[in-house]
């Protein structure tokens, strides 16, 4: 479409990770948590012991499951499509779908955001998970969308 501002070219090659702090966090507090449990429920063999070894666990479990999300979870630009990939499963939209990004200030250089379709319809349903700021900026201008903060 010559003369209109649209370019041929298909867009490709970004991804966006969560920050690797995350991981880092997450997976120091899963093994933390698996030690002492271990600790207490071996160590002190008392029903003290065992009530909190098992507490410890539990903790591990959620700790575990933070960990593989937050090694999973993804925003990918490929092929002229967006997608968002998650450990339940993975949502795409055509770029050409997306009429804006809104963007909500986390902190620590961090923004929660949601895609929005031409017609107001969120695209990938209610924003979920933080992103670094600059790369969603950086991802805003690639796919040439307004960006809104609220």
């Amino acid at each position: 479409m010559a003369g209109l501002g649209f370019d041929e070219r298909p867009i490709s090659g970004m991804i966006i990770r969560p920050p690797g702090w995350y991981l880092a966090l997450y997976g120091s507090s899963f093994i933390a948590c698996v030690l002492i449990g271990l600790i207490d429920v071996f160590a002190l063999r008392s029903t003290t012991g065992f009530v909190f070894g098992g507490m410890f666990l539990l903790f591990a479990a959620v700790f575990l499951a933070i960990s593989v999300a937050s090694v999973t979870r993804r925003l990918e630009l490929r092929d002229d499509r967006l997608y968002e990939v998650l450990v339940t499963g993975t949502n795409m939209v055509a770029v050409g779908e997306i009429g804006s990004m809104r963007l909500s200030l986390a902190g620590n250089g961090l923004s929660r955001c949601g895609f929005f379709r031409r017609d107001g319809s969120a695209a990938f349903g209610p924003a979920r998970g933080t992103w670094p700021t600059a790369d969603l900026l950086r991802l805003a201008k690639v796919i040439n969308v307004p960006v809104q903060s609220i």
